[in-house]
């Protein structure tokens, strides 16, 4: 595996050209704090670093809610080809992190990625080395991806993310105060399962409304 180290002073703004960003929605909830974590994951996706024929994947946790990005999965057959590099430091001013990831991502796919439609199947993935919560993307901090790219040019990555031929999902750990961990896939909100209604207080109701009607009976047969 190959890896670029980065100094935090050269990461600078994303140019404008050739330059779009990614955000995220939660597939799952068991930290019950998913949808807030969403907006706090972001990628930037760029031709800053490497050649015409690759893609900059910038994976930022922007918190303030605790959570580390562990593990992440680009779902893109005949798209992008093997990850080329990956590129891992601290934000400028943070002090006290650490970010390590190596390529190829245990487990395999994304969890909870065969719950939506079509289901997520991972082409290529990057993890934090162990402790993986303490090398994984935490608040404030960064990860870089440099991605081959397979028979499209970088308009067609940004083609690709828009019509959804191209996904990215990301498995989070150490949530909020629960320390659960969950999954997310860029894109819109995935249709969420109906609820069920409360049985309790589907009968409650079905009482106060035959509570109702007799009420009615009684005054009309005055």
């Amino acid at each position: 595996m190959k890896k670029l180290l980065l100094v935090a002073g050269m990461i600078g703004a994303i140019a404008a050209a050739n330059a779009f960003e990614v955000t995220f929605s939660a597939i799952s909830n068991n930290s019950g704090q998913a949808d807030a974590v969403a907006p706090q994951l972001v990628v930037d996706v760029s031709q800053d670093f490497g050649t015409a024929n690759q893609a900059y994947f910038l994976f930022s946790n922007e918190g303030p809610i605790a959570s580390s990005i562990c593990d992440i999965y680009f779902d893109a057959d005949s798209i992008l080809g093997p990850i080329d590099s990956l590129i891992d430091a601290t934000m400028e001013g943070f002090t006290g992190g650490q970010v390590d990831f190596e390529v190829g991502a245990a487990p395999p796919d994304l969890s909870g990625g065969n719950t939506i439609s079509p289901h997520f199947v991972a082409t290529g993935s990057a993890d934090s080395e162990s402790p993986v919560e303490e090398n994984g993307i935490n608040p404030g901090e960064w990860l870089g991806i440099i991605v081959n790219l397979a028979g499209v040019d970088f308009a067609g990555v940004q083609q690709a993310v828009a019509d959804g031929s191209l996904r990215i999902g990301l498995h989070v750990q150490a949530i909020g105060t629960s320390g659960d961990s969950d999954a997310f896939v860029n894109g819109p909100p995935p249709p969420r399962p109906p609820q069920v209604p409360d049985a309790s207080a589907t009968a409650m109701l079905l009482g106060l409304a035959l509570l109702g009607l007799e009420g009615l009976r009684r005054r009309m047969a005055k």
